[in-house]
C-alpha cells in the first residue's frame, strides 16, 4: 500500500497536474501521511522519519510567518490588463509585516475568487520607496490564464481580494557602486529589472548612488509587449 501511495504522489508531482490540475496536486500530497502509516506498518523505526518531516514543514511555517506576512486579505489597488497576457497588479504595503523590501524579491499571490489553495510566486515590480508593491503576472498556465480572465470580466476601476506572503529572496546586487548599469531581460523576465531601474532612479535623486548610465536590453515576442 506504502507504493501504491508513493506512486500516486509521484504521478501526481509531473508538470500536467501542477500546471492543470493543482488544486489536486496539492491535496494529494495529504496522502504523505498514509505513506508514513503504511511504511510504520512495515517497522516502527520509520516514524522518525515522519517526526523529522513534520519538525521541517512547522519550523518552514513559523520562519515564514516571522519573516514574511501575516497573509491577511486586502484590496487592491490596481487589477487591470497591461499588455497581450500581462496583468498588472498593486496592493498596500500594510499587508506585509516587512514594510521594506529589496529590488529582486518576490512574493507569494493568492487570489481567493480563483483558487483558496494555490499560491504563486511573482516578482516585485515596484522599488522600496514605492507606495504600494506590483507584481505583473503573465497569462502562461491554468491560474494565470484565470487571472487574466477574472480582469477581462471586471469593470474599470474594480479591485479584488487578494492575499500576499512575503518577501522573500536575497537577489542583493549592489549596483550603486558602478557608473555604468546594463540590464538584460526577455518578456516578462523584465519585472524584477523594473523594480531595480525605479531603485536607481530614486537613488539618483537622493543622491546616494554613483551610476551616471543605465541601459536596457529587452527582448520580447511582439511589438504590442513593450507598451508597458
Amino acid at each position: 500500500m506504502a507504493g501504491i501511495v508513493f506512486i500516486l504522489i509521484f504521478v501526481s508531482s509531473l508538470e500536467w497536474f501542477r500546471r492543470n490540475a493543482w488544486e489536486f496536486f496539492a491535496i494529494s500530497h495529504v496522502l504523505v501521511i498514509a505513506y508514513f502509516i503504511f511504511c510504520s506498518f512495515h517497522t516502527p523505526k520509520f516514524l522518525i522519519y515522519a517526526y523529522i518531516s513534520v519538525a521541517l514543514v512547522a519550523f518552514d511555517l513559523i520562519l515564514r510567518f516571522f519573516l514574511g506576512t501575516s497573509v491577511l486579505p486586502v484590496r487592491s489597488t490596481v487589477f487591470r490588463k497591461r499588455g497581450p497576457g500581462i496583468v498588472q497588479l498593486r496592493f498596500p504595503k500594510r499587508i506585509t509585516k516587512k514594510v521594506f523590501y529589496h529590488p529582486g524579491q518576490y512574493v507569494f499571490i493568492n487570489i481567493p475568487s480563483i483558487s483558496k489553495l494555490q499560491w504563486h510566486p511573482f516578482s516585485i515590480s515596484s522599488a522600496p520607496h514605492d507606495k504600494e508593491i506590483e507584481v505583473n503576472i503573465r497569462s502562461l498556465g491554468n491560474w494565470t490564464s484565470k487571472v487574466e480572465a477574472l480582469v477581462q470580466s471586471m469593470g474599470e476601476g474594480e479591485s479584488i481580494w487578494i492575499r500576499a506572503d512575503g518577501p522573500f529572496g536575497n537577489l542583493r546586487l549592489n549596483y550603486y557602486r558602478y557608473k555604468t548599469v546594463i540590464f538584460v531581460a526577455g518578456g516578462v523576465g523584465i519585472t524584477p529589472s523594473l523594480g531595480m531601474l525605479r531603485d536607481i532612479f530614486d537613488s539618483r535623486k537622493k543622491k546616494r548612488s554613483r551610476i551616471a548610465r543605465v541601459i536596457m536590453i529587452w527582448a520580447v515576442p511582439v511589438e504590442e509587449e513593450a507598451n508597458w
